[in-house]
């Protein structure tokens, strides 16, 4: 019931689109950032995996031929801004980000935490009334969110890189990083694993966000939005997604949980 309905809402929502301009060109390749250490989060990341992996069945199965390259992520993100690229895979909405791109559906879903090197028995509000010293990347989610907790004790670096090496230094206190970030890092730099002798996340989680891929707003890059997610439906009501989900190490109950963010954000967007 679910897949026909995604289906059929998603044909009356985007298929206006078609209609207006049905003589646009799609016919150059789509340019696409990717993470910097695009392999490696594609080995340990299982949200990053499935956002791309998913992103290029659905561009593939509606004809279009993507171009596509690792960048450093506030760079992918003023490249964006600046309508030097179509799309950037691997975001989470935020309202900021919300004013110059245009965000798909939910391709996946990542907990976000507060993480400690070492593992301590405090609270959110204990870690708050310490003023304990907590990184983030600049202009990431985890920035928005230290903003939203009122963190006062922030510190700032240009990549998630630079404040693990800080973190597991032992120069901040805690960090907050997606599960996706936190894991790719313990598993590259320190050859360890996440929550065992790594890092350990406050429980319970901040938040849990969906996994977007970032469009540029210019008219031509919303219809090819419009388009890989129609294509995307298409392939949900196939069965050709479930497979890339478990695949990639998510359960079918998180697959399920998933294909309900998805409702979700399209009832809100209606």
């Amino acid at each position: 019931v679910y897949k026909g309905r995604v289906l059929i809402v998603s044909i009356m929502k985007f298929l206006v689109f078609l209609i207006l301009l049905p003589a646009t060109s799609f016919s150059e390749p789509l340019k696409v950032a990717l993470y910097e250490n695009h392999d490696n989060y594609i080995k340990y990341s299982r949200a990053y995996r499935v956002n791309w992996e998913l992103f290029k069945l659905a561009a593939n199965a509606d004809g279009f031929t993507v171009k596509a390259k690792p960048y450093l992520w506030l760079r992918s993100l003023n490249a964006l801004k600046e309508k030097k690229l179509d799309a950037v895979i691997g975001g989470y909405y935020s309202k900021e980000r919300n004013k110059f791109a245009h965000f798909s559906l939910p391709t996946a879903l990542d907990s976000i935490y507060l993480y400690a090197y070492k593992q301590k028995p405090y609270s959110l509000d204990q870690i708050k009334s310490k003023n304990s010293l907590v990184g983030v990347t600049t202009n990431s989610i985890g920035d928005s969110l230290a903003k939203d907790l009122n963190l006062t004790n922030v510190y700032r670096k240009s990549s998630s890189e630079q404040v693990f090496e800080l973190l597991i230094k032992g120069k901040l206190d805690y960090a907050i990083f997606s599960e996706s970030v936190a894991k790719t890092h313990c598993s590259i730099k320190e050859k360890r694993k996440l929550g065992e002798n790594c890092l350990f996340s406050i429980s319970p989680p901040i938040k849990t966000n969906g996994f977007h891929t970032l469009y540029s707003k210019t008219p031509k890059n919303l219809i090819i939005a419009n388009r890989i997610e129609l294509s995307t439906s298409k392939l949900i009501y196939e069965k050709k997604v479930k497979p890339i989900f478990l695949n990639a190490g998510y359960s079918e109950q998180e697959y399920q949980l998933w294909l309900e963010a998805r409702q979700n954000w399209i009832n809100e967007s209606m």
